[in-house]
């Protein structure tokens, strides 16, 4: 009964934060029509996907600071999986659990009030998803490095929230790519954060080149391989720290 009420007040949350953000930005739409990029069905459907597709908080990290500050880290080196992969398969089970009970029903609703846009073809559809599970790998990083801080910062909230407002603000999660400075925009798409939100949607609206596609997946798989590198770091030298002090 707790989880039904608990299910039924998220989607609620997560529909009335879609309706404001779309009633901000069609207002937007509305005063400035000659400099739109998109069309209003096109922005629309971009914001119902920013808020339910991308996944950017991961409740492991708090998860992993815990551990570590009751000294429970030490008995994680002793599995036969690593904390990493440990941690990477629960996050993907809630991922695709979340998929089906909530961004599926979300879409469908807001779909019947909006007539949201669909992708033109089914391989359109399977590149958005490519896209879409590329992102999972690159934020899940992003996650883990942060989560690996907790050995030198025993209180990892402050660093957690400005983790999470960088990735919405520069995957394009609050304003959309489409709308930032054009002397900025070339740099913004070279971060690891627009291939979060920004360039998956995009390939599902159909406004990308086959020249664009392939570049989002080589700016996606980059990043993927250089945060993949840096959790590995950090994790050796944490684990390093730990067998010093005796862990």
């Amino acid at each position: 009964m707790v989880f039904r009420a608990n299910y039924f007040i998220d989607v609620l949350i997560d529909i009335v934060f879609i309706y404001l953000s779309i009633a901000l930005w069609s207002t937007i739409f509305m005063d400035n029509p000659g400099n739109n990029m998109v069309s209003k069905p096109e922005l629309i459907t971009y914001m119902v996907l920013a808020r339910i597709a991308a996944r950017i908080d991961m409740g492991f990290v708090m998860e992993v600071q815990n551990r570590i500050l009751n000294g429970e880290i030490a008995s994680d080196l002793t599995r036969p999986l690593s904390l990493k992969f440990y941690h990477f398969s629960q996050e993907v089970g809630s991922y695709l659990n979340n998929l089906l009970i909530k961004v599926v029903p979300i879409f469908l609703i807001t779909n019947m009030v909006f007539d949201l846009k669909w992708p033109p073809s089914i391989y359109q559809t399977f590149l958005f998803l490519i896209s879409l599970l590329l992102s999972f790998f690159l934020v899940f990083n992003l996650n883990f490095i942060a989560a690996i801080m907790a050995f030198w910062i025993t209180k990892l909230f402050s660093l957690s929230v400005f983790k999470d407002q960088t990735i919405r603000l520069l995957s394009g999660a609050i304003v959309p790519l489409w709308f930032f400075p054009e002397s900025i925009l070339p740099w913004v798409k070279l971060l690891p954060f627009s291939g979060i939100v920004f360039m998956p949607i995009n390939i599902y609206l159909n406004k990308t080149t086959n020249e664009d596609i392939i570049t989002t997946f080589i700016v996606q798989i980059f990043w993927i391989i250089v945060t993949s590198v840096i959790g590995r770091y950090l994790w050796n030298k944490a684990t390093k720290r730990i067998s010093i002090n005796g862990g």
